[in-house]
């Protein structure tokens, strides 16, 4: 595990779907945050990147977490970014030759380079087929076994089979990952049996 890693934080007020008081706890390992749109996903990762919006709103418990890196699939991928001061040579090239989950893929081999960091993803599948976030689940395991710590929110099943547990950022507590889908897919039982029962008839 690495030296210093996230364990909690506290919301010292209101902001946004957050409440103040609200404590979030994080594995040493691998925390995955799940949940639909709008539970705070990407509001979370955004706070955890350390800038000073963490400050005005956080209360963390490890002020000396400073070998932190963060990736946001649709902010931080090179083939949409106009920001000429991290525009290198090489990201301008992928713009042009590389698909927008090839770009992605490339990024999150940062995974495999690091060692005794925090790494904070929001929604890091995004663009990658099946195949590639097989991939990138194992080398997030590959980066805990070099002590670094992954906070991550997804929507990938790949992702969820892969831990034991999920934090569902909807009722603000852990719970096991197979009961999570199951719960997922027992919300949207209607739906999925309704596209088997169109794929059987063309099928």
């Amino acid at each position: 595990m690495p030296g210093h890693f996230l364990k909690s934080v506290i919301f010292k007020q209101d902001y946004r779907m957050f409440k103040e008081g609200q404590i979030i706890e994080f594995h040493p390992g691998i925390t995955l945050f799940v949940g639909n749109q709008g539970v705070g996903k990407t509001t979370l990762c955004n706070l955890l990147q350390g800038n000073q919006a963490t400050k005005d709103k956080l209360v963390t418990d490890c002020s000396q977490c400073t070998n932190v890196f963060s990736f946001d699939a649709e902010r931080d991928n090179p083939r949409i970014s106009n920001d000429l001061n991290t525009l290198t040579v090489q990201k301008a090239i992928s713009r042009l030759y590389l698909s927008h989950g090839e770009t992605i893929f490339e990024i999150l081999k940062r995974l495999d380079k690091e060692s005794n960091c925090i790494f904070v993803q929001d929604e890091p599948e995004s663009g990658l087929s099946l195949q590639s976030q097989c991939k990138v689940l194992e080398m997030m395991k590959r980066a805990i076994d070099r002590g670094c710590q992954i906070i991550t929110s997804t929507h990938s099943f790949v992702f969820i089979l892969g831990l034991e547990e999920v934090f569902d950022l909807g009722t603000m507590s852990y719970m096991n990952s197979k009961e999570y889908l199951e719960q997922q897919f027992e919300e949207n039982k209607e739906w999925i049996e309704g596209k088997m029962e169109q794929y059987l008839q063309y099928h």
